[in-house]
């Protein structure tokens, strides 16, 4: 299970932050007027830290503690935690933050923990968890394959979210649904019947889709009914190598 990604514009404007400034000495001035580009730079760094914040929801912060570190940081004698710390303890109160402001993280968690230890559940490489219900036949479907099916989808406290059940069974691209699906339907051969685990970096993330929650562990029951095939698309070397990085990084 992945953590949170807690590396954003944080980690960029707080190293220029803290860099920008040679004397530990100035007093901090939030009223002074911006006079010279530095001024500006320091002023836009500062905007750029809190829009950091507010896109991360983040309003809990000690501010007298902030500015410790701030002046503290070229002092290393007088700082009170080692620059190696300065990471791990902030993603450690990020992860904590998004645990206290989005309720469905944590139980998604513990259920997807428990969920693996059950014998028929398998788990793939990315997080995907996994029950095979009943084998199909023939070959499997690849991205750029049309896909028919029948699902079923649920959060882990069985609220119905989608259902084809009971109406026309849908048709798509592989590769058009979110990471999850695409993952699960690669394993699945027509006829086949499978109930997958999305953990929420597979699914819909910090989305809020409705009945779906920000950092919701999803459950789909599926049925593959017909696979059309699909043709790839011309694409340069240089591009493809690319795009695979891209979805590596992605997936950190």
């Amino acid at each position: 299970m992945k953590s949170i990604k807690t590396i954003t514009i944080l980690s960029l404007t707080t190293g220029l932050f803290f860099s920008c400034s040679n004397n530990t000495d100035q007093s901090i001035n939030p009223d002074s007027e911006l006079q010279t580009l530095r001024d500006s730079a320091s002023y836009a760094i500062g905007m750029a830290i809190a829009s950091d914040f507010a896109q991360g929801q983040i309003d809990s912060l000690n501010m007298s503690a902030f500015f410790g570190g701030y002046q503290d940081f070229e002092i290393p004698e007088e700082a009170k935690m080692p620059q190696s710390e300065i990471g791990p303890t902030i993603n450690r109160f990020m992860e904590a933050e998004a645990r206290r402001k989005y309720p469905a993280l944590e139980p998604g968690e513990k259920f997807l923990t428990a969920n693996a230890q059950k014998e028929d559940v398998k788990t793939t490489e990315s997080g995907l968890q996994y029950k095979i219900i009943e084998e199909g036949t023939g070959e499997s479907p690849n991205m750029y394959d049309t896909v028919t099916v029948h699902y079923h989808g649920t959060t882990i406290d069985d609220t119905v979210f989608d259902s084809s059940i009971g109406g026309e069974p849908v048709s798509f691209v592989v590769g058009q649904v979110i990471e999850g699906w695409n993952e699960a339907l690669q394993l699945m051969k027509v006829g086949g019947k499978m109930k997958i685990f999305v953990p929420h970096d597979l699914g819909y993330g910090a989305e809020n889709m409705g009945k779906i929650r920000p950092y919701e562990t999803l459950i789909f029951d599926i049925e593959l009914l017909d696979v059309t095939k699909g043709k790839a698309p011309k694409m340069d070397p240089a591009m493809f190598q690319q795009m695979m990085q891209q979805q590596q990084q992605g997936r950190r």
